[in-house]
């Protein structure tokens, strides 16, 4: 029995215990208007969650127990609960907030993605086991940027490491991203990098551009690192003090074995502040 199959039992064990209804319906049922789907809010994405959300489109509360989401693209799967309840009115809808599993299964088995989750509406309880709606293609698109960044680690690992301002303002900053080769032969190409809605990447003229070509090789002899220019993609106070994605640039690049793909630089906690900073100085905010 694989581990993701050992989990979704206990996890459907714990749902089933946690059930107090005297006679509740069979497994498997899921109360009229009730659906289920998947999408990442927005302040999510720095976070590396994603939502369950829990449509109650029936006449009666609905209450959620217990939720597991089992994708066959992670090795783990994606838990809320056990210790907590949400109650969805009528006519509403609630997001279950889970942790994205850092480890993608890479290969190529059919896509299942199940629900596995507790409800009680009324005095009856069961459990629903459901393939969520995926509107937006959440979990494909997840899935994909996984294995980009696992296919890339292989040859390299690429980390957005500082933002230094330039000697006097306006002016662009200098991004640095540090290149750890592994050894392993093969090359992983960076072929542009993007803006985000703070910053823009800049020509040689230093004016920002929404995407600027690279054509930078990695290998095993390195570059042990890249530097990109970086200006503001405009000052607006109001999309600084309401950032969430903005300090995360996005690189694309082909992998060691030809597939290209977006693969996005987290910033760290004293990388953001760099470029928060930079971004205050340069705008004269």
């Amino acid at each position: 029995m694989t581990r993701r199959l050992v989990v979704a039992l206990l996890a459907s064990l714990t749902v089933a215990a946690s059930l107090t209804a005297c006679d509740p319906p069979p497994p498997d049922t899921v109360p009229d208007g009730v659906h289920i789907s998947v999408y990442q809010p927005r302040p999510d994405v720095p976070k590396n969650r994603m939502a369950i959300q829990v449509h109650n489109d029936g006449t009666e509360p609905l209450t959620i127990t217990d939720a597991v989401l089992n994708s066959s693209y992670f090795s783990d799967p994606l838990v809320w609960g056990p210790d907590r309840t949400a109650t969805v009115a009528p006519g509403y809808a609630v997001d279950l907030r889970v942790d994205i599993p850092t480890e993608a299964v890479c290969d190529d088995a059919p896509a299942e993605q199940r629900v596995i989750f507790g409800w009680t509406v009324g005095d009856d309880s069961g459990i629903g086991r459901v393939t969520p709606d995926d509107p937006f293609h959440l979990l494909d698109l997840l899935h994909d940027a996984a294995c980009l960044i696992v296919s890339v680690d292989e040859v390299a690992e690429l980390t957005a490491v500082s933002l230094t301002p330039p000697a006097a303002m306006p002016g662009p900053a200098d991004l640095l991203i540090s290149v750890e080769p592994t050894g392993a032969d093969g090359t992983v190409t960076l072929d542009t990098i993007h803006s985000t809605t703070l910053l823009n990447p800049a020509g040689t003229d230093g004016i920002g551009v929404s995407e600027l070509d690279l054509g930078i090789a990695i290998d095993k002899d390195g570059p042990p690192e890249v530097h990109i220019p970086i200006v503001p993609n405009r000052c607006d106070a109001h999309a600084l003090a309401e950032d969430k994605i903005g300090t995360r640039m996005p690189l694309y690049v082909t992998a060691p074995d030809g597939s290209t793909g977006r693969l996005v630089l987290s910033a760290s906690d004293a990388l953001r502040s760099q470029m928060y900073a930079f971004y205050s100085a340069f705008c004269g905010l």
